[in-house]
């Protein structure tokens, strides 16, 4: 209990030192977490049937199958992490430039 309302008072301490942009996007991966969680919840119900073979072939297709998986990890979740580790900046600087270019005007 006690290492839950610390974590909660850095973080309310955190998000008070933040600009209002930074503010939102904290809350918002926030949400994003949150409404995984059914997802994740749902999806940990499911029986690995395809993960038991009993024979040869099927030994082989779950084999494939883990490989295939592995192989897409190992491409989307750094690209997912690049993704959601520049996109915020980039938007933010964009932002930045198009309010630039209207007070120019």
């Amino acid at each position: 209990m006690g290492k839950l309302s610390s974590v909660s008072l850095q973080t309310a301490h955190l998000v008070s030192g933040m600009e209002d942009d930074d503010r939102q996007d904290l809350i918002l991966n926030r949400l994003h977490f949150i409404a995984l969680l059914p997802l994740a919840a749902t999806l940990s119900a499911c029986e690995a049937v395809v993960l038991n073979p009993s024979g040869d072939i099927a030994v082989q297709l779950r084999d494939l199958v883990v490989i295939s998986t592995t192989l897409m990890l190992l491409v989307m979740v750094p690209v997912m992490a690049f993704l959601i580790a520049v996109s915020p900046p980039v938007r933010r600087s964009r932002n930045r430039h198009e309010g630039a270019q209207s007070d120019a005007a």
